[in-house]
């Protein structure tokens, strides 16, 4: 950035003998210093529109897709309020490796029982791509059947949570892809030839989605660089509305990149781990340092007091963030 407004400064007397002010010194002076302040305007909403792209992370070790977040530095670079999901993104010259996070309680629930999805995407000349992973839906058991028609749950009560996501690893075993350049359709959760899917649970970061797809399933192998920009898309559906509750409640809303890019402030990778260092920046759904904490316990307790939170269970939420590979 310092090279950039270097230029700045450097490229702005030429601008000024090309389009000199003809008027009086006052109004000559208020004319550069107006014509001055717009274009340090645009210049500077140009390089904050540049660092709105993260930068993957280099893995120093290839992930192992397992659901264990070791090899991932702590805390996480990216966060996005709406889903609840804590991320990181990295990638070596083989595979992209993704990490994604829920510690919140009723929305790890929401995302494990709605089910969700990611879409790649780049407009890059000859490496343009859009795939998609689609997770599958969490099926209850037959006490939360029972608990969910009789409106007999209580919020309040704490669950096992760990249990929880044992019992949904049972069940992760096939995923959905769409638009990948090897395999698509119904694969295995865990394709040794091809994209890797892993589910597990964290005492402090809650559910635990390990992702790994290899570069030549975004992208030709003649044209890979390691410089390319990609759009994550991230979907979580609402939950439906139980029956006679009045229909959706609060309603769904939003699509690809339904609430902007999330900011990020991030070290990159290390000996350590990849990723790490989220920090105080808050843009409508990101809150610095401090993941929120919900009291629901189930996808249809009563929250009392706490509509605004209920509604958001049974609406879709979704954001996009942008990001760069790294060549090291």
């Amino acid at each position: 950035m310092e090279n950039s407004i270097r230029l700045f400064l450097i490229l702005l007397p030429r601008i000024y003998s090309i389009c000199p002010p003809q008027q009086t010194f006052t109004h000559n002076l208020m004319t550069k210093h107006s014509f001055s302040f717009l274009l340090l305007s645009i210049f500077v909403n140009h390089l904050m529109a540049q660092d709105d792209v993260f930068k993957s992370s280099w893995a120093t070790i290839p992930v192992t897709v397992d659901g264990v977040a070791d090899e991932w530095k702590r805390p996480f670079n990216l966060y996005d309020g709406s889903t609840g999901l804590q991320f990181s993104i990295g990638n070596d010259s083989a595979n992209l490796y993704l990490c994604f996070t829920a510690n919140d309680e009723s929305k790890a629930r929401k995302i494990m029982r709605t089910g969700w999805q990611i879409e790649l995407s780049s407009k890059e000349k000859n490496k343009k791509v859009t795939a998609a992973i689609i997770f599958p839906q969490r099926q209850m058991t037959g006490f939360e059947n029972k608990e969910r028609t009789e409106h007999k749950f209580d919020w309040k009560k704490k669950t096992n949570f760990e249990g929880l996501v044992g019992t949904y690893k049972m069940q992760f075993l096939q995923i959905t892809a769409t638009g990948f350049r090897t395999k698509n359709g119904l694969l295995p959760a865990m394709d040794t030839t091809g994209i890797q899917t892993s589910i597990g649970s964290d005492s402090v970061l809650g559910v635990v989605y390990e992702i790994t797809i290899p570069m030549q399933a975004l992208f030709d192998a003649n044209f890979i660089q390691l410089n390319e920009q990609l759009t994550l898309n991230v979907k979580v559906h609402g939950l439906e509305a139980p029956a006679g509750s009045g229909g959706n409640a609060g309603g769904n809303h939003g699509n690809w990149g339904g609430n902007g890019d999330r900011r990020m402030a991030g070290e990159g990778m290390n000996g350590q781990g990849m990723g790490g260092g989220m920090n105080g920046y808050d843009n409508a759904n990101r809150l610095g340092g401090q993941m929120p904490h919900s009291d629901f316990g189930d996808e249809n307790g009563d929250a009392g007091n706490n509509m605004a939170e209920r509604a958001a269970m049974y609406e879709t939420a979704s954001f996009k963030q942008k990001f760069r590979l790294t060549n090291k």
